[in-house]
Order: C-alpha cells, then structure tokens, then sequence
C-alpha cells in the first residue's frame, strides 16, 4: 500500500502507536529508542539524508515544551496565591526531560508521517529503498560511460548531477584537474 490510498490523519494515527505511516506496520523497534532503517513490509526509509533526524528531535522539543508549559501553569493555578516558584521549576525541568525521553520514539514515527505527507505527491515509491534513484548522492568518480556508483549500490547517471557536484577522488587523486587547481602545471 502506497502513500497515496493513505488519508494525513491515517498516517499519523499509525505513526502515534509507533507503527510505519505507509502501511501501518508495527516492529519498527528493536528496543524503545532504536528505530529500523526501513519499514520491513513496505520498505520505506525514515532516515533518507543526512539530517533528517533533525526533524524527529524539533518534534520532540515542542512536545517536552508544550508538556511542562501546561505542567507549570496548571501547577501554579493549582498553588495559587503563593506557589513555591522554586519547587516547582525543578519539577518542571524534570517533566520536560522526563516527557521527551518518553516520547523520543513516538517523535521520530510522527516526523516520518510528516515528512511522507509533505512528499505524498512524489508518488507511492517516495523513500523506498533501491528503487527511486537520486536519492543517494554519488561517490565515486563516474566512468567513461558517464555513470557513478553511490554507496547504497545505486547507480547515478552523469546527466543527473550538475557542474557543481562535487564528485570524491580516487584514493587521494583528483576529482576534475581542469577545475581543481588554480595553479599552472608544472613540468618536472
């Protein structure tokens, strides 16, 4: 099942009991803060690029905020007229980092279920591995047939990348002489 039969409201139903916002299914935790790679029934990636944690942690900030806002103002409504500041400050630290450990793993389902409906109109293979190429960026200089091999076993074409990507030398080598030196050459 593909992102496109899944309404936004579904797919964060299933990322709020920790299960994958594609197709609802649940193990996608070896242990409570340790997410799998990819959904092992539809094979979505979660961690597609660099930085996509980022995302899962934002999620997570707002929520441990908005729990020890409500902590502290029901609290001092609870208090009132002379609440213990101190006190309960303390306690409010505590609930703030007690509720983002708690909620770390439900963080990171939820951010998936934004970041697929944010992407939902790339169509029903959006994330899955080894089968939409470009996600991966090259690595490794491209061939004479112009193409480059990723890390991940895709394969680029050379017409997909720009002038400006910047393309890993051979084992210490140089990546294009023509532009990677200002310096004449020198013959010895």
């Amino acid at each position: 099942m593909g992102t496109r039969g899944s309404s936004p409201l579904k797919m964060f139903a299933r990322a709020l009991v920790r299960r994958c916002p594609r197709c609802g299914r649940g193990k996608l935790f070896r242990r409570y803060f340790s997410m799998a790679k990819q959904c092992p029934r539809c094979e979505y990636l979660f961690a597609r690029e660099d930085g996509f944690a980022l995302g899962a942690s934002v999620v997570n900030l707002v929520f441990s905020q908005i729990v020890a806002i409500a902590y502290l103002i029901v609290s001092i409504a609870i208090t009132l007229p002379d609440p213990p500041v101190g006190r309960l400050a303390i306690i409010g630290v505590v609930v703030a980092i007690g509720s983002a450990v708690l909620f770390m793993p439900f963080s990171k389902t939820i951010w998936a279920a934004i970041d697929l409906v944010m992407h939902s109109t790339m169509g029903s293979s959006y994330g899955t591995s080894n089968k939409q190429p470009g996600l991966s960026r090259p690595t490794g200089r491209p061939t004479s047939s112009g193409v480059s091999r990723a890390t991940d076993g895709s394969v680029t074409s050379q017409a997909n990348m720009s002038e400006t990507d910047p393309v890993e030398p051979p084992s210490g080598g140089v990546a294009n002489p023509a532009v990677s030196s200002d310096r004449p050459e020198t013959t010895d």
